[in-house]
């Protein structure tokens, strides 16, 4: 049962998600290349943040390579953009945007940390659930304010990238089982009367066979197109 410090922290990180949830249904008005560059910055910090500390108290194995996959990659796209922003002559700027996201990953990781176990699995692949989902959503309202060809390419990348990531950890919270943590749907979704899988409602086969409709082509179950394994573990 939770204490009173984590019924604390549990009801600052549901109005954290709650709030940006709300935000981007209302399609906030997005703010300069400058500011946009920052909320990329701050999703792939906070990614890394959480993957670091997943790495450290996750207790599956298949949850310890998600959390490496995570790592990995964003640290490789954090790297990629600040390349590009020097070229570009983008300055990131914070604003009530990526100041919101920084928030929710620092809610996020002071829950984590108080779980333990197969509990600190669950909670992480279910926050991993959601806040690509959340990411995804702030990407599909700021993309298309993008002025600069090239940071709007690099973007449209980042979102491909995250939806493999939605995808394999849906894939990797039905090999856990279990409970969902914190209010989660039962299938780790976001409770916004969108469709559960995060995915765009295209009508298409719902048994797994057929592409999600996702931009990256990925299969409806996670796994990558590219052969890499669906659980988010690195291929040998």
């Amino acid at each position: 049962m939770f204490n009173w410090k984590q019924h604390r922290v549990y009801i600052l990180l549901t109005l954290a998600l709650g709030l940006v949830g709300s935000g981007c249904k209302d399609g906030p008005p997005p703010g300069s290349d400058n500011k946009i560059a920052a909320t990329a910055n701050a999703a792939n910090a906070g990614e890394i943040r959480v993957g670091q500390l997943a790495l450290m108290m996750a207790v599956n194995d298949e949850v310890k390579g998600f959390a490496t996959r995570m790592v990995t990659e964003h640290t490789a796209a954090q790297l990629r953009q600040g390349e590009l922003f020097i070229r570009l002559g983008i300055i990131p700027e914070d604003d009530a945007t990526s100041l919101q996201l920084q928030a929710e990953t620092n809610a996020m990781v002071e829950m984590l940390r108080m779980r333990s176990g197969a509990g600190f699995d669950l909670a992480y692949v279910d926050g991993q659930i959601k806040m690509h989902k959340l990411m995804l959503d702030r990407l599909n309202v700021l993309i298309p304010a993008v002025q600069k060809d090239a940071l709007r390419a690099d973007l449209s990348t980042m979102r491909n990238d995250i939806s493999m990531h939605q995808q394999a950890a849906k894939s990797l919270r039905t090999i856990l089982g279990g409970q969902p943590t914190d209010g989660g749907a039962a299938d780790g979704g976001v409770r916004d009367g969108g469709p559960q899988d995060g995915g765009p409602q295209d009508g298409g086969p719902r048994d797994g066979a057929a592409s999600d409709g996702g931009p990256d082509g990925g299969r409806a179950d996670g796994g990558r197109a590219d052969g890499g394994r669906a659980d988010g573990g690195m291929v040998g």
